[in-house]
């Protein structure tokens, strides 16, 4: 892509902190913006310029990107863009949010002249900057044919889901919902066989020889085995965010049962932890003793 719209960046979380760094190691240059200013420190000295409002970024900005964290926080930003003087012509998000509150949105966009883009990101804020995460990509076809070479390189695949913006939303929350209950699974296994004097090392050694071996598995396998989960890449609420949203995608919850399941994990480790923990240790009621040290 020879000319490079500019492009504002709303949201400095940990997520979009490392898609920031990724854009500009990809030399796109890059104003950013996020609610509490505080968040800046991250980025200081990096070149990376700072707008002094939200309403500045959009009128300083071709295309907005924005991270932030659930649905209330998109809504935010959007009605913010669409009560703005100027607006980009196109709004590519990288937040994992409910198709609902996507659907919503994106009807007062289209009339304002703004362009949705969905693109959840696969890949904790870790493999975001070691450039190995994924994008699940939907909404209009020009404008994601636009926006294309600019988020292609910055992670290991792309994935085109469809035209609605919503699209790439059920996908990512199913496939959250899957590795939550991969996690929760896998610490009530390794519970139980440890109940039957068994160590966990040999069930996940046993694991890696058969079909159901899964980089999932092996990295969610051992963390739960060194339970140490205080390395807070992705919070234990934004886990149970997810498994609600993934719950609503269901014309009736009745017919999923593992949600309520894993919540419930989640539920009693808030219940009994003193730290905030990754969503590696949903489960980790199950092991008081570090759940108690949240390391």
């Amino acid at each position: 892509m020879t000319n490079i719209p500019g492009i504002g960046f709303a949201g400095l979380g940990l997520l979009g902190n490392a898609l920031i760094q990724r854009l500009a190691q990809h030399g796109v240059d890059i104003a950013v913006w996020n609610r509490t200013p505080e968040a800046y420190h991250q980025i200081r000295n990096t070149g990376i310029q700072f707008a002094s409002s939200f309403e500045a970024l959009c009128a300083d900005c071709d295309w907005l990107f924005s991270c932030v964290s659930d649905d209330d926080a998109f809504e935010a930003i959007n009605e913010s863009m669409l009560r703005a003087p100027v607006r980009p012509a196109i709004h590519v998000s990288f937040s994992t949010c409910s198709p609902q509150v996507i659907r919503k949105v994106d009807i007062p966009l289209k009339e304002s002249g703004v362009l949705l883009v969905n693109c959840p990101v696969l890949g904790r804020p870790d493999i975001v900057k070691a450039g190995k995460a994924g994008f699940l990509m939907s909404g209009p076809e020009n404008a994601v044919k636009d926006v294309t070479p600019i988020i292609e390189p910055l992670g290991s695949s792309l994935k085109h889901l469809g035209s609605r913006p919503e699209q790439s939303a059920a996908i990512k929350l199913a496939l959250n919902f899957l590795i939550a209950t991969t996690i929760a699974g896998l610490s009530e296994t390794i519970a139980a066989l440890r109940a039957q004097g068994i160590e966990g090392e040999k069930f996940i050694a046993t694991i890696s020889n058969t079909s159901l071996a899964s980089p999932i598995l092996d990295l969610f396998g051992q963390q739960i085995l060194d339970q140490r989960y205080g390395n807070v890449l992705f919070d234990m609420d934004l886990a149970a965010k997810d498994v609600r949203y993934f719950q609503q995608l269901a014309e009736s919850t009745d017919s999923l049962f593992l949600t309520d399941a894993v919540l419930k994990h989640i539920d009693r480790t808030k219940e009994v932890s003193k730290r905030p923990l990754d969503w590696s240790g949903l489960a980790a009621h199950l092991f008081p003793a570090t759940v108690a040290s949240g390391d």
